[in-house]
């Protein structure tokens, strides 16, 4: 019995693979590290009872796909580094589900709200309308104006209605992100062009930005991860200090095997 559900597991695995990288060369495709670190993420979401939820969003549209990998994945991460998953779908502001709420030992819940941006949200009408969106991510002698932080702004607007005024916020960015990684900007440059969109947004109730991403560059699955404070954030919407120095201890690679 617990055969079948390991080679269950990996079917899956292996579909969500396709699904992701379907009519595109990719270094993750027939990837079998990229495959069991799927087997990983599904084994959490089945040990928190939530497989069934998030199989027909697996067996969906890519975007789908990549949205229910990055809601998954970013959950799976943070129990990973001592994080405990308290409740799936909480109710937010308006009567919103978020995706989860998390705790760090006996301090406050923490709502968190997932987006996956992809790059191909930096692509151009036509090149949405023709070839390139089913093309690798990156061509060779390709060059593009890539913009991260717009990508990252256009998922703080998209979470805000669902952040109440007077709780703990986080917003979790996952999926396939820009053309140029935040990974590869250095972070006193990165890190003020954040903070002053958050500024210019002026969302007093929102914690700040969590940011995952991974990678197999030779050395197996490699996740990396990124916190920014919001530096207009009121009080009471405040991390616990000892939660933004565990979010900011990740701030690097981390390997989970």
């Amino acid at each position: 019995m617990v055969f079948s559900i390991v080679l269950n597991t990996r079917k899956l695995a292996e579909e969500i693979s396709k699904k992701l990288f379907h009519g595109k060369e990719s270094q993750f495709l027939h990837d079998q590290e990229l495959i069991e670190d799927l087997m990983l993420v599904l084994n959490h979401l089945e040990k928190h009872q939530q497989i069934e939820k998030y199989i027909s969003r697996f067996k969906g549209k890519q975007t789908q796909v990549i949205g229910a990998l990055a809601e998954s994945r970013i959950s799976y991460f943070l129990e990973q580094i001592g994080f405990k998953i308290c409740t799936w779908e909480p109710t937010g502001a308006g009567n919103y589900e978020g995706d989860f709420t998390v705790q760090f030992g006996n301090l406050p819940q923490i709502f968190v709200e997932v987006k996956a941006p992809t790059w191909e949200g930096e692509l151009t009408r036509e090149e949405l309308l023709g070839e390139r969106k089913l093309q690798p991510k990156y061509l060779h002698d390709e060059a593009r104006f890539a913009d991260p932080v717009s990508l990252i702004v256009g998922a703080i607007e998209k979470a805000l209605p669902k952040f109440e005024k007077n709780k703990i916020n986080l917003l979790a960015v996952g999926g396939y992100l820009s053309f140029l990684s935040p990974f590869e900007i250095p972070r006193n440059i990165f890190e003020p062009k954040i903070n002053y969109e958050l500024s210019k947004i002026n969302i007093e109730y929102l914690g700040g930005i969590f940011i995952l991403d991974l990678g197999n560059w030779g050395n197996g699955i490699q996740y990396k991860s990124y916190y920014i404070r919001n530096p207009v954030v009121q009080s009471i919407s405040s991390l616990p200090e000892k939660v933004e120095e565990k979010l900011c201890e990740n701030n690097q690679t981390a390997f989970f095997r």
